[in-house]
């Protein structure tokens, strides 16, 4: 499982071959999120659509031990995954949506 820092995000946004995916709340999502990340929290994990196999998931939740242990489940099933250190309390970018 590869992780990158908060500050790289900004990078993956909007990048071919990759979803960014919040795994907070819809409350959670809804109060701030980072731009073009879609909400999927952990329990509804089963239903991702097979189309994201073929993209490499950027997991984030609310400070990183949660998007590490779902890394770790997706990837025994085969997904390509990177998780975000520190989850969204580390973002500082300007793709922010609040």
């Amino acid at each position: 499982m590869d992780t990158i820092p908060a500050k790289e995000i900004d990078w993956y946004v909007a990048k071919p071959g990759y979803r960014i995916v919040d795994l907070r709340s819809a409350a959670d999502f809804s109060k701030g999120h980072i731009r073009g990340a879609i909400n999927v929290p952990e329990e509804a994990l089963n239903f991702l659509p097979e189309e994201y196999r073929n993209e490499t998931l950027i997991l984030y939740c609310e400070r990183g031990a949660r998007s590490i242990s779902v890394a770790r489940d997706l990837e025994k099933k085969g997904w390509r995954t990177k998780t975000v250190i520190g989850g969204i309390n580390a973002y500082r970018g300007v793709n922010l949506v609040k």
